[in-house]
């Protein structure tokens, strides 16, 4: 049985050493020369020092190498930071000094590492050891590292393929950047069953979308649910539909909506669509299998086996069914907390007296009678206005399920900014605002609304809330 990140590797290239691991820009390698390199890379990596504990940080793009790497640093002990090279300088410069690396690495770096001989590792690591920093992507405010253990890794692994069940035979797309926890597991679920990962870099992440997937064919697509928005619009404006090849979406990082279920069922009838809902400091909480999308819509799933999720009020008592509160999630794949942060870890992470760790998530949500979780919205995301109390994500729902409306955005309301409504959409302002009238109460339609061409997004292709905030003060002044 595997205990470190590592044995997932070594046990994929012990049963299917000639398959495809992982096919990218660079060139391809299977199984048993990603364990071939993930050996070299631990040997030139320990000739530079690194050992237990240390921090290993990679700043590059998507390359089958930053993979190897992860499961080298595994291999030593030593712990992976994985680093998107369009970071903005000012937060670089606090991950360094807040990470404390032994060995920052880039793309020049590789090549002297491969050509390290493989030799016997020495190293003592232990399934409780940190594998990983992962920073929040800090769009307002520092990134904060949160801390992940080879068991933690491991368990959340297993749990996810549970209800997912990615296959040997899977060719899984993967153009989100490798610093983004949702795409660097997808090597590590690959690895675990043996299919095939096809490593894209982000630039994919446009107009030639859909081409990439035509021309490698896919069989698993991870998105989020702004790439979905692109692939959508893409499939239309030519007119047919998605690659056949494609048997599975699994999206996170926001809300899947109905009207975006609805457009992919649209663009690849054959796929199906698998609602996911998690967060870094726990990786995965709930899945919806494409089975329950029509019973349970709107759910994003129940929880994944060996997961427990109670909805509290502030003093962390469980609320009934039906009732909205606060997402407290137990499990083994609850983090080890925020990297040099024990304040901010004490209040969000805690250890019940079974010793089995909670999160309390900062996400609103509902659970109903059978046990299916329901999303309600970030604490940021839910406001007051006029009295009443609303979440951007119902709002933004409104708008997606008026035809021709392709994307939409909720800002509430400030002293300096009006209760704005983002929109890429062929109707006018006063047309979207009709129509949210004629699907919300008055409180909840916005004052203005804006049509743009195209929404921000940042490195992980998330809405950039700065950015936004930005056209909007632009297009008022």
């Amino acid at each position: 049985m595997q205990a470190l990140l590592h044995q997932i590797l070594d046990d994929a290239a012990r049963r299917w050493p000639k398959q495809v691991a992982i096919v990218g820009d660079s060139g391809e390698l299977t199984y048993e020369e990603l364990s071939d390199a993930s050996r070299r890379i631990a040997s030139g990596l320990r000739d530079r020092g690194v050992r237990r504990s240390d921090r290993v940080l990679v700043i590059s793009p998507n390359r089958p190498e930053v993979i190897a790497l992860c499961f080298a640093t595994s291999r030593l002990g030593a712990i992976h930071v994985v680093i998107d090279p369009d970071v903005k300088p000012f937060h670089l410069d606090h991950i360094i000094r807040d990470a404390d690396p032994r060995a920052v690495l880039t793309d020049s770096d590789f090549p002297h590492l491969f050509a390290a001989n493989p030799r016997p590792l020495q190293a003592e690591v232990a399934p409780s050891d940190p594998v990983s920093l992962t920073y929040t992507s800090g769009s307002t405010a520092l990134p904060k590292a949160v801390i992940a253990t080879h068991a933690n890794v491991l368990f959340v692994v297993d749990a996810i393929l549970r209800r997912l069940e990615y296959r040997t035979d899977d060719s899984v797309f993967c153009c989100l950047p490798l610093s983004f926890d949702y795409a660097l597991y997808q090597a590590f679920l690959s690895a675990r069953v043996g299919a095939s990962l096809l490593l894209q870099n982000t630039d994919v992440a446009g107009p030639a979308l859909l081409a990439t997937l035509t021309r490698y064919r896919p069989s698993v697509v991870p998105i989020v649910p702004l790439l979905a928005e692109q692939l959508i619009r893409l499939v239309r404006k030519r007119d047919g539909r998605g690659p056949d090849s494609v048997r599975l979406f699994t999206s996170t990082g926001a809300t899947l909506t109905r009207t975006h279920i609805a457009g992919l069922q649209g663009a690849f009838p054959q796929a199906q669509i698998a609602p996911m809902f998690g967060l870094t400091e726990c990786k995965r909480v709930s899945i919806l299998h494409p089975s329950e999308l029509s019973s349970h819509a709107g759910s994003v799933g129940r929880p994944l086996e060996g997961t427990q999720c109670l909805i509290v009020d502030p003093d962390r008592h469980p609320l009934p069914p039906r009732t909205s509160g606060e997402l407290l999630v137990r499990g083994h794949h609850v983090m080890a907390g925020y990297w040099r942060a024990p304040e901010l870890s004490a209040a969000r992470f805690f250890e019940e007296p079974t010793g089995v760790r909670s999160l309390l998530t900062g996400d609103e949500c509902w659970m109903d009678d059978q046990g299916y979780l329901y999303f309600v919205g970030r604490h940021d995301d839910i406001f007051k206005n006029r009295g009443y109390r609303m979440s951007t994500i119902e709002i933004e729902a409104a708008a997606l399920s008026i035809e021709g409306v392709e994307s939409a955005t909720v800002v509430a309301p400030t002293a300096d900014t009006p209760f704005t409504i983002v929109a890429i959409t062929r109707h006018s302002s006063d047309a979207v605002l009709a129509e949210l009238a004629r699907r919300l109460p008055r409180a909840k339609v916005p004052d203005v609304c804006l049509v743009v061409n195209q929404l921000p997004t940042g490195i992980n292709w998330k809405l950039d809330r700065a950015s936004l905030q930005r056209i909007i003060e632009t297009n008022r002044s």
